[in-house]
């Protein structure tokens, strides 16, 4: 049985509705969400770091987007700055030994949070009192980084290790480190126990701008890390593509299944009904009979002379009761073939309407001069 794709059109069109309302409402929803986001360069959301990274560009600093793994870093990374905002992933082994080397070959790394705990790097993270809102930290000392006043932080971890060179910047109202910087080789480390003063909401408070700027330091490659809010399990997104076209395969033969399923219940095909080809005739012969016996030859003229009107007033914007000379005369303005004869004819025609006595030969005669003059306007214009 041939599958009737014509009553089908109702269910693959609720389908699609369906289909891409959900989509629609999936979009919307995680463009409304509530979600306060990561500080990525690319989030508008409340934690993300959207405006930090396009004040930075706009401002004048050499500043771009890493996206590619550690071991990519420049090889000689004096004057570059490597700021890792809250990274979503942790490095592996081999990572983690191409950030150590970043720095100290030269290179400043800003890195927020315990992400530095995952690292090759020095540390002395701990977890402490949880920080109320948006805490006011004071400067620990004058250094270059707290010359932007007090800035604010969040969160509960604090800085406990003593590393030789260690200096310490802010601290909190309990007194603990919040932001520390240490030399490493030829370069330097700097951690802020949250990424709160370059995020979307955290740059508008006083002091988390400048304190940003000093960090990043002047004159220096700014190099923003988006890699590591990118997972980057390879064997893990091998399967799980896996996984979804197998998926995508049975959604697409159980939809072929319904379509078949659904077309054998519609019952018997049955042939569309073949249109009589006498039908047509039938219609000329009787009113054919109901002129002939209400002896109304000149109603064929009549009705030919107003179909003339109409059409002229449509292409040729003659008045509706034009007589023939002004029609006549408009089709020869507008460049159609009109002669002295053809004018003859349309007049007798014209005349031929006023005498009910006319005959049957002449009747036929004036009205195939009509329906010739409508010809020519109709097949000018098609």
């Amino acid at each position: 049985m041939p599958l009737n794709l014509r009553a089908l059109r109702l269910p693959i069109l609720a389908l699609l509705l369906f289909v891409g309302g959900a989509v629609l409402v999936a979009w919307l929803t995680e463009q409304t969400s509530d979600a306060p986001g990561a500080p990525t360069s690319y989030s508008v959301r409340k934690y993300g770091a959207k405006a930090a990274y396009l004040l930075l560009l706009q401002s004048g600093y050499n500043v771009e987007r890493w996206e590619r793994e550690p071991q990519q870093l420049p090889a000689k990374p004096t004057g570059v700055t490597l700021i890792m905002a809250g990274p979503e992933h942790y490095p592996t082994a081999e990572q983690s030994a191409a950030l150590k080397s970043f720095v100290r070959n030269g290179g400043r790394l800003i890195i927020t949070g315990n992400a530095i705990e995952w690292s090759d790097l020095a540390s002395g993270v701990e977890f402490g009192n949880t920080r109320i809102g948006y805490e006011q930290c004071p400067p620990a000392a004058p250094t270059g980084l707290s010359r932007a006043g007090s800035i604010t932080q969040e969160g509960d971890l604090e800085w406990v290790a003593d590393i030789p060179g260690q200096v310490v910047h802010y601290r909190d109202k309990q007194g603990q480190p919040v932001v520390i910087s240490y030399p490493l080789g030829q370069g330097e480390v700097i951690w802020w126990a949250s990424a709160l003063p370059l995020t979307n909401i955290g740059l508008r408070d006083k002091g988390n701008l400048e304190f940003l700027l000093y960090s990043a330091g002047t004159g220096r490659r700014i190099l923003w890390d988006e890699y590591f809010h990118v997972r980057h399990d390879t064997t893990r997104s091998t399967n799980y593509a896996r996984v979804l076209h197998w998926a995508e395969a049975q959604v697409a033969l159980l939809g072929l299944f319904m379509l078949v399923a659904y077309s054998r219940r519609l019952g018997p095909v049955v042939a569309l009904p073949t249109p009589s080809r006498l039908s047509p005739l039938e219609f000329v012969e009787t009113m054919g009979n109901v002129f002939h016996k209400a002896d109304a030859r000149i109603a064929p003229l009549e009705i030919a002379l107003a179909r003339l009107r109409q059409v002229a007033a449509r292409r040729l914007a003659t008045p509706p009761a034009a007589t023939v000379e002004e029609i006549a005369t408009a089709m020869q303005l507008r460049g159609y073939p009109v002669n002295d004869g053809l004018r003859g004819a349309l007049r007798a025609a014209e005349d031929a309407t006023l005498d009910p006595g006319i005959k049957i030969n002449e009747a036929v005669k004036h009205a195939g001069t009509l329906h010739k003059v409508l010809a020519i306007l109709e097949r000018e214009h098609t």
